[in-house]
């Protein structure tokens, strides 16, 4: 996004429970849904969700779109 390389590094669920946010235990609860459930990406439809939100866009074009809120958002350039 910001022409910058990055390394992905996972961290494990329990790693991510552990962590001292409010509704922490709920957002784990879908990353590990997801872990465990891969096929579950393949059951949306695409045409029901751009029907819902017509300006439903790819990463790369919301990339594109947010580049410089985020970027001031994130404190970079």
């Amino acid at each position: 996004m910001f022409g910058e390389r990055v390394r992905y590094d996972p961290m494990p669920v329990e790693v991510f429970r552990s962590l001292p946010f409010p509704g922490i235990d709920i957002a784990a609860n879908m990353f590990q849904f997801i872990a465990e459930v891969p096929e579950h990406a393949g059951q949306r439809d695409l045409a029901v969700a751009r029907s819902v939100n017509p300006s439903l866009c790819g990463f790369d074009a919301w990339v594109e779109q947010t580049r410089t809120r985020l970027a001031l958002a994130v404190g970079t350039r």
